[in-house]
């Protein structure tokens, strides 16, 4: 199965895998209903932001608002890349 919103050399099943379901479950207590809507939320944001496509500029960006920081890598060489949400202001 193949989507057109996603880049070539990711597969559709990485949203559903055991690793990727799992890290919400434990993240929110194992309350299956709110983890299901923060996992939800998470495969719309990947879809629609195409975080994947990001340039050096556009995390340039992202940087300059200092709501993120870089943490080095994880043990599968990905970047860790923190948020402090105590900046952040819902609307």
């Amino acid at each position: 199965m193949k989507n057109k919103d996603l880049p070539d050399n990711l597969d559709p099943e990485y949203f559903l895998r055991f690793k990727s379901i799992t890290r919400y479950l434990v993240g929110k207590n194992y309350d299956i209903k709110v983890a299901f809507k923060t996992w939800k939320a998470w495969v719309e944001w990947y879809i629609t932001k195409k975080p994947y496509k990001y340039t050096d500029a556009d995390w340039k960006k992202v940087r300059n608002l200092e709501l993120f920081f870089m943490a080095g890598i994880d043990n599968l060489n990905h970047p860790i890349c923190y948020m402090r949400s105590k900046h952040l202001h819902p609307t």
